[in-house]
């Protein structure tokens, strides 16, 4: 009945953009001004009643605003040089998982412990289970806890213990003397639920369903300990965008690096082979993903090839669009690069695939940053492989390491028919950078020294983006 409900309650789009923040302002009166937001990504109101918030975009800031408002945090921290090198990581491993062993967090610490980063030794959440076998009930310690003034906790939050943990860590350093704490999150669960409209035909009002955005639970329960974030491969502009409503500055980076480096020897020319652009093309499964197949393009010399999928605002239906005959010719007999923050149920690749496969490619090369798979993943997959399979096409996936896998990613490799086709990339190295860079100053939206940043994803997916919406 209550999903009913919520249902029935159309939402209210002719507004301008100055009531839309004036709603955001008032559920969050520390809201950043409405000058750093992309403002097509505001909040409306439901008809009548209680005028509830309804996101039906995913709230997003501008790049320049989310790059100064880092800047500003750092000031008002007041950290000096001789305080940011005073600095020691401590490692979360992911609840019920104590070494780590099925994320990345177990390789970092071993990397960390024999090749020590800053003068303290790597740090390490033990959780206890004297009470039960919920370590959440257990005694908590620190292995190698130190005094320092600059704190780096990095952890893949997939749970509410493990959000309760990064806080558990964060308090400890604070009331010891630490000056700034700051997550650094290979992954970052709840993303995705970015809106709270539901699915309705084209053409339909947009009715609000009353959906809990659990990122804005976590942020503001993290606000109180956590200084900053960096968070890398984030599916939503939202998660940065509640960070900043709740003060905390949030970096977004990507694994491209990681993930496509592992064909970087097929995209350079070498003494044994050469290497022809033409050969290749960066497709681009939707908007959202154009920064990092701009990236690659210039990097590599290949061409993009335009096949976005189309999302409709006030639906959330998707559908790819047709390849041109003149497309389909410049798809011939070339290696195509995919990239994506993650597959959910790989039904994006799927309708990609749709249409690389009659344009006759030769190797598609699919890049992953999060093993988060979802009902109907193994179904699309085998779609895939199979049509690969039919029609001659090479077939590779890379996904990172980032998180604990979910939908059977490891029983799936297992198998004989799958092996080879999954590769695991592991992000210890890029985790490790980040945090040398940001103890060095770095400043991640700006400096080329530091490739990989995702401040600009969001802004892509709306400058490219007709409004259809009341403005001023």
């Amino acid at each position: 009945m209550l999903r009913e409900r919520y249902r029935t309650q159309e939402v209210d789009k002719n507004l301008s953009y100055r009531d839309r923040y004036a709603l955001l302002k008032k559920a969050f009166p520390q809201a950043p001004p409405i000058t750093a937001f992309i403002k097509d990504t505001l909040p409306f109101f439901t008809k009548g009643g209680q005028q509830e918030l309804v996101l039906a975009h995913a709230l997003a800031l501008k790049r320049e605003w989310s790059q100064e408002f880092w800047k500003r945090k750092t000031d008002r921290l007041n950290i000096t040089d001789e305080e940011r090198k005073d600095f020691q990581v401590v490692v979360i491993p992911p609840n019920h998982q104590k070494n780590g062993d099925k994320d990345f967090s177990k390789k970092f610490y071993a990397d960390l412990k024999n090749h020590q980063l800053g003068k303290y030794p790597v740090a390490k959440l033990i959780r206890g289970e004297r009470y039960s076998q919920d370590s959440f009930e257990g005694p908590h310690n620190i292995k190698h806890f130190r005094r320092a003034k600059s704190i780096y906790i990095v952890a893949s939050p997939l749970s509410k213990g493990d959000f309760a943990d990064i806080k558990f860590v964060a308090q400890q350093y604070l009331m010891n003397g630490a000056k700034e704490v700051i997550l650094v999150s290979p992954f970052m669960a709840d993303q995705r639920e970015d809106k709270n409209i539901a699915k309705s035909k084209e053409g339909k009002p947009i009715k609000y369903n009353g959906r809990i955005i659990k990122m804005m639970a976590w942020m503001g329960s993290l606000s109180p300990f956590i200084n900053k974030i960096i968070n890398f491969e984030p599916h939503s502009s939202a998660a940065q965008a509640i960070a900043a409503l709740y003060g905390i500055p949030f970096a977004p980076i990507s694994y491209e690096e990681e993930l496509v480096g592992k064909i970087s020897d097929r995209l350079r020319k070498t003494k044994k082979r050469d290497f022809d652009p033409s050969k290749w093309k960066v497709v681009r499964p939707d908007i959202g993903r154009n920064l990092v197949a701009t990236r690659l393009e210039e990097r590599f010399g290949i061409e993009g090839v335009h096949l976005s999928q189309v999302r409709n605002s006030d639906n959330l239906v998707k559908k790819a669009n047709e390849l041109s005959e003149e497309l389909k010719k410049k798809l011939i007999g070339t290696n195509v690069i995919l990239y994506d923050d993650e597959a959910g149920t790989f039904g994006t690749l799927k309708n990609v695939v749709k249409k690389l496969v009659p344009a006759k490619v030769k190797s598609i090369n699919i890049f992953l940053g999060h093993a988060r798979l979802q009902q109907g993943w193994i179904r699309n997959l085998n779609w895939i492989m199979e049509k690969c399979r039919k029609n001659n096409i090479k077939l590779k996936v890379y996904i990172t390491d980032s998180r604990v896998p979910v939908g059977s990613l490891s029983r799936f490799m297992a198998k004989e028919k799958n092996k080879g086709l999954i590769n695991m990339v592991s992000i210890a190295k890029k985790v490790r950078n980040a945090i040398e860079a940001n103890v060095a100053g770095v400043d991640f939206a700006s400096e080329t020294n530091f490739k990989g940043v995702n401040y600009e994803r969001a802004y892509l997916q709306f400058a490219k983006s007709e409004s259809k919406f009341a403005g001023d």
